[in-house]
């Protein structure tokens, strides 16, 4: 006499629960490959998306979390790595070789700015630490990572070859004097543009070391307190 818990006699929600329970160790297979306990799961799953960008050629896609960054292959969908470490901004090297990954206001797991070399999975460490930025960008030749610091107020070149980093600072009291006040930046090779809560955009030269322009009334209106008669 078959047994009643065998395959043919299983019951719709019994097969439910089975497919629920495959996937399930599926995904903690997953975890393992990627180094990461299986409590992560329960709380984070993959970690909320904060950015996604394409890699240079288009094969791969990069989704930032507050995991790290997951890479995608675009034709498959296939999972090919996890880069741990909170993740709000990513970038590119531009023959594909790196991915930069900045947790920017995530302040409290102590995130930084992480390099990591594609192919090998490999974090290349840093001999000073580098605090966490609000943009990343890479130089046209690849050679080196630029970014401007969490407060808005520096920005810092790292040579990807020598490790060497040097950082300069804007002036105080200039608009891009914003500590708390940031709320997004946009970095160029030559330039930088750095947002406000208070709507006030500055347009930096970074090689000239002044302020271009600043854009204002960049608020919404909708959510401003109303005036006082």
């Amino acid at each position: 006499m078959p047994s009643k818990n065998a395959p043919s006699n299983r019951q719709p929600n019994d097969v439910s629960a089975l497919v629920a329970e495959a996937r399930s160790d599926e995904t903690d297979k997953g975890y393992s490959q990627w180094h990461l306990p299986k409590a992560a799961k329960a709380r984070f799953g993959k970690g909320g998306v904060t950015v996604i960008q394409f890699s240079p050629d288009g094969t791969q896609l990069a989704v930032g979390s507050n995991i790290g960054i997951w890479l995608y292959d675009v034709e498959t969908g296939e999972e090919k790595s996890l880069f741990k470490g909170a993740c709000r901004f990513l970038a590119f090297s531009p023959d594909g070789r790196f991915i930069a990954n900045s947790g920017g206001h995530f302040h409290s797991d102590g995130s930084k700015v992480q390099l990591w070399e594609i192919a090998t999975g490999r974090e290349v460490l840093f001999p000073d630490v580098y605090d966490t930025a609000l943009a990343l960008r890479f130089s046209s030749d690849g050679k080196t990572l630029v970014s401007v610091g969490s407060g808005g107020q520096f920005i810092i070149r790292l040579n990807i070859e020598t490790k060497e980093m040097t950082s300069k600072f804007f002036k105080r009291g200039e608009p891009s004097d914003m500590s708390d006040e940031t709320r997004v930046c946009a970095i160029t090779d030559d330039k930088v543009a750095i947002a406000r809560t208070d709507g006030k955009i500055a347009l930096w030269d970074i090689a000239a070391y002044k302020v271009l322009s600043t854009l204002k009334g960049h608020i919404d209106l909708s959510v401003q307190p109303p005036d006082k008669p």
